[in-house]
């Protein structure tokens, strides 16, 4: 089917801006299926997107998870899982530019993923002689990776019964080609037209993109070090993150992109204020910064609180067939709101 867009010269302008790895029309069809993917994560609750379930969950491995039994390895091998990596061997690249300071894009949702994606590539560059790696080649095999632990963390979801907004496998990718290539657009990165390294690992500081390969940073290097319960532990973790982790992401932010911090604190403070609901607070978001569209400030919004829940600042209850955002203790610790 072909639908006529009408784009204005300045949309068309930014698009240019940023595009160098698709076709116009390749990348349009990539935004309309981002934008479908976060209405459905905003709309749905997991136990309706766990229906497409129902056919793997005739595998041992999953009915065990199921009935509470202690859970099994994973039937598919995940390279990181449980494999202990020299990361001394590894010379990290410093950065060329100093991080840019702004609110971290919405769809930049997930900070496990971040998490399972430096730890991919610190396993790579070690393969390489704990060299640089081929950014394509990375890509691809992170992608493929991510896809397992995917699977993984939704029998994860499902044992725990965790609801939309509390899943551990949101932001990871479905093994399917749309899906990977949502994932390296938004995660693993890329480089635009006029050299700049774009994506979620480059923007938090964690990689170098130069010459076609990628490489950990300082930062990137020493989040990468870190245990991780599900990682090094145990897949079926009830948590994500332990607090050293927590404490590196939340010094890290505090330290290199303050405007984020800011917004993240603010969103704290009216929260507590009795702003605790989507509604409510897409109202005081649209005040963070006036060229936002309303789908942006829900974009920003969702991405926002996404990663504030897995570094354990919220919580959510639910209210009837409403949801309410609750402050943790941990949060109010760390702004200082106790």
């Amino acid at each position: 089917m072909k639908i006529l867009v009408d784009l204005n010269e300045e949309l068309f302008n930014r698009i240019k801006e940023v595009n160098k790895n698709y076709t116009l029309q390749n990348f349009i069809l990539i935004a309309i299926e981002n934008q479908i993917t976060l209405e459905k994560e905003e709309d749905l609750d997991l136990s309706t997107r766990m229906k497409s379930l129902s056919k793997e969950q005739s595998d041992p491995n999953v009915r065990n998870v199921l009935e509470n039994k202690k859970p099994k390895q994973p039937a598919t091998i995940i390279k990181v899982l449980n494999n202990p990596l020299d990361f001394d061997k590894i010379i990290p690249i410093s950065l060329k530019k100093p991080l840019k300071n702004y609110y971290i894009w919405g769809q930049y949702n997930k900070f496990f993923t971040i998490k399972f994606a430096v730890r991919n590539l610190a396993l790579m560059q070690i393969r390489n002689n704990c060299s640089p790696v081929r950014l394509d080649e990375y890509q691809i095999e992170c992608a493929k990776e991510a896809s397992k632990m995917k699977k993984v963390l939704t029998e994860s979801d499902t044992k725990a019964n965790r609801k939309w907004g509390e899943v551990f496998a949101s932001g990871l990718p479905e093994d399917e080609e749309k899906s990977h290539s949502r994932f390296i657009h938004h995660f693993i990165g890329y480089v635009d037209s006029k050299g700049n390294p774009v994506g979620a690992l480059s923007d938090l500081g964690f990689v170098v993109i130069e010459n076609e390969q990628i490489a950990l940073s300082p930062f990137g290097l020493d989040f990468a070090k870190l245990k991780n319960p599900v990682i090094d532990e145990n897949p079926f973790s009830p948590t994500l993150f332990n607090l050293a982790e927590r404490e590196f992401l939340i010094n890290h932010i505090k330290s290199n992109i303050s405007i984020e911090w800011g917004g993240m604190t603010t969103v704290v403070q009216w929260i507590q204020s009795g702003f605790n609901t989507p509604d409510s607070l897409n109202e005081k978001m649209a005040t963070m910064d006036s060229k936002w569209t309303d789908k942006m400030v829900n974009t920003y919004r969702t991405g926002m609180l996404a990663r504030m829940f897995d570094l354990g600042f919220i919580s959510r209850k639910k209210n009837g067939v409403n949801v309410n955002y609750v402050v943790t203790d941990f949060a109010k610790k760390m702004v200082g709101t106790v």
